[in-house]
């Protein structure tokens, strides 16, 4: 999980295997290593998505950071932790991303000081792009 690789998308999306999973007993989101919140419910896993680009990239919605063209990427966890980093590099420079949900109350490990998305960029100021993509259509949306 933890190699430097180019993105490969399949008809437009990536791999699932190219995906890392946070979360905090109530919900959960799919990151990918492109920098992309590509699945996430909140506030419970039954509810509607806010992003679902992982299910239709055209209308599912999602939330991007990323260098504006992403040469190669990786993702891990930091150690005994659900707090995953994903990195990437690009022409320009280079983002490391570190996505986790902050635990409820009362959950087993709460009280951490968990970001639940913080960034830094390497290079040129620009190397970092953000992108809040259209939020679902129905009927991902309901």
């Amino acid at each position: 999980m933890d190699e430097w690789r180019p993105l490969k998308r399949v008809q437009g999306y990536l791999p699932i295997a190219d995906h890392g999973l946070i979360g905090d007993g109530r919900t959960c989101a799919l990151v990918g290593r492109d920098g992309a919140v590509g699945f996430m419910c909140v506030p419970r896993f039954d509810s509607a998505p806010l992003f679902a680009s992982l299910l239709d990239h055209r209308r599912g919605g999602g939330l991007l950071i990323a260098p504006a063209r992403v040469v190669a990427s990786r993702q891990r966890y930091v150690p005994d932790t659900g707090v995953l980093v994903t990195e990437m590099r690009g022409p320009e420079g280079g983002v490391e991303i570190t996505d986790a949900f902050l635990l409820a109350p009362g959950a087993f490990g709460a009280g951490r000081e968990d970001r639940t998305r913080g960034t830094s960029a390497t290079g040129a100021r620009d190397a970092r792009q953000r992108r809040v993509e259209d939020p679902p259509q129905p009927p991902l949306g309901r």
